[in-house]
């Protein structure tokens, strides 16, 4: 194998795809990365660990085609350290040595046979094209509740429903939901059915996320779905994982559909309170109390250890009867985080019945945007 190509491409691609490898590998070649060199002038660069893939092609001068694995981390590590030009990289099938040549250096790594690195799978059945920016918002504002602990596999994922005109994505760890629904005509390619739906890995959105944030956002993203796993593609890149085959929650049943309270509130005033009592609640478990008065129209947020103590009061617009109720500080600043609008709505029951937090705004081409919190079961102290 032996080609030219610009320094900066080859940067890229590595970056993409040394994600894909383990950094512990359960064997030798899982920790190499496949280098493949074509007769049409393209470079092909796959990184595999048997759950998750990630290939990524770019364009170069292949003078003789042919394919070799070297180590991810030295190669990626040696790469880096280019300045933006060209670089010659050959290797002979009879030592695979991978010979890398710039203007001022020479580097050499030694690879292992290609015809080892295992195949990836190559899904062919039912192929939707969404436009790429829309699965990206609605990954923003559902992956952080996803479990990342797999014990519990459905619950380390998102659980995503593609319907002709709209995508539904939905995580939980058991105690946060979040909820998206978001417009969009899907085209499908084929003549399967028109809903298909996966809960895929965590670990494979966040690569996913990682690369729609990198592309323009009026990208067609491809997707191929079938039984045990699915392919994204988008431009010359392509994120391969397999799909839980548990079956996920029925989450819809969760969510309250009467409330006895409502209170609106500015969402970067309460999560400036919320940050600054949280630095006291870590030291009590993350609880953090809220208490809403509705005769004042006013929300107390406070939270009490050994080491201190902290109190913020913010003004709400404010609907039922005044109540007191604890939460999980982290849950609540992650779930404000991910949210846009200027002002969020929290509809309560009881103090022990979950919690909504909705956006007062939806995003462009959000349908729905719901955020279910469970309320923590403590002891109140006085503020």
């Amino acid at each position: 194998m032996k080609f030219c190509a610009a320094v900066l491409a080859f940067k890229e691609a590595l970056s993409l795809v040394s994600r894909a490898v383990p950094k512990q590998p359960t064997h030798p070649i899982l920790g190499n990365l496949l280098l493949t060199g074509s007769s049409e002038q393209i470079v092909t660069v796959t990184g595999f660990d048997l759950s998750i893939g990630i290939v990524a092609n770019f364009s170069a001068e292949v003078l003789d085609p042919g394919s070799v694995t070297v180590p991810v981390k030295l190669l990626t590590k040696i790469v880096s350290n280019f300045v933006d030009g060209e670089v010659l990289v050959e290797c002979s099938q009879e030592d695979l040595l991978l010979v890398l040549r710039t203007n001022s250096g020479k580097y050499q790594v030694n690879g292992l046979d290609a015809a080892d690195f295992p195949e990836l799978p190559k899904p062919s059945a039912m192929q939707l094209h969404i436009q790429s920016e829309v699965l990206r918002q609605g990954l923003v504002s559902t992956l952080f509740a996803a479990e990342l602990n797999e014990v519990m596999h459905a619950l380390c994922g998102v659980h995503c429903k593609f319907r002709d005109n709209e995508i539904e994505l939905a995580s939980t760890n058991g105690h946060i939901l979040a909820l998206a629904v978001l417009e969009q005509d899907i085209k499908n390619a084929t003549e399967e059915a028109s809903v298909a739906e996966a809960t895929i890995p965590t670990k494979a959105l966040n690569e996913l996320l990682r690369i729609l944030g990198k592309i323009p956002p009026e990208e067609i993203l491809k997707i191929y779905i079938q039984e045990g796993q699915v392919l994204f593609q988008v431009l010359d890149i392509k994120l391969l994982t397999r799909i839980y085959s548990e079956q996920y929650p029925m989450y819809e049943k969760l969510i309250p559909q009467q409330f006895e309270r409502k209170i609106t509130v500015d969402r970067l005033l309460l999560l400036s309170a919320i940050e600054g009592i949280a630095a006291i609640a870590s030291y009590l478990k993350d609880v953090l109390w809220l208490a809403i008065d509705s005769e004042k129209q006013i929300l107390t947020i406070w939270a009490k250890a050994d080491i201190g103590n902290a109190v913020e009061t913010i003004p709400v617009k404010s609907s039922g009867e005044s109540l007191q109720i604890a939460f999980n500080a982290r849950y609540l600043k992650k779930a404000l985080r991910v949210m846009s609008s200027s002002e969020v709505e929290m509809l309560l029951n009881g103090n022990q019945d979950p919690v909504i937090i909705t956006p007062t705004t939806l995003s462009t081409n959000t349908k729905k945007a719901v955020m279910l919190l469970m309320p923590l079961q403590a002891q109140a102290d006085s503020i």
